[in-house]
């Protein structure tokens, strides 16, 4: 399942003070599993989990809050969020403005101007992945997909 793979990608960021930050990924299980290897997750637009369960507040790990994203950005405090993840990268330019110095945002991509794309974001390194291998930049056009890991 695409959702382990990332979830084994992403996870040595994490640390228990760790705050995590999952953005528009249409569904909760990545929250859910980084739960129990963070402090604080929050779940930006996030409504049901993938399998088509609806979750209640009640059901949730304590520790996760879901949060709307708005035309003024995420609603979470500049500069606390140490790892984030995003599905879309329209959303990077707000995903940077909650990281902490040093924080990680990962995220999956396809084309080789993704990375610029990151990069006008605001993000000072960008690193490429296929699987867990790192790619220069010049192979990028002959890959199907790879993961951005960005850092501020």
């Amino acid at each position: 399942m695409l959702v382990d793979a990332i979830f084994e990608f992403i996870r040595p960021a994490f640390t228990l003070k760790s705050v995590f930050l999952q953005a528009g990924a249409g569904h909760f299980d990545l929250a859910l599993k980084a739960a129990g290897y963070v402090d604080r997750v929050y779940a930006v637009d996030a409504p049901v989990p993938a399998d088509g369960r609806r979750l209640r507040q009640s059901k949730m790990p304590p520790n996760i809050v879901r949060v709307q994203k708005s035309s003024q950005g995420i609603p979470v405090p500049d500069g606390s969020v140490d790892v984030a993840f995003s599905a879309e990268l329209s959303a990077l330019p707000a995903i940077h403005k909650t990281l902490a110095p040093g924080g990680l945002c990962f995220c999956v991509a396809k084309g080789p101007d993704a990375g610029e794309m990151v990069r006008r974001s605001g993000f000072s390194k960008v690193r490429h992945y296929a699987g867990r291998v790192r790619v220069p930049a010049f192979l990028l056009p002959l890959l199907d997909g790879y993961r951005i890991v960005a850092v501020k």
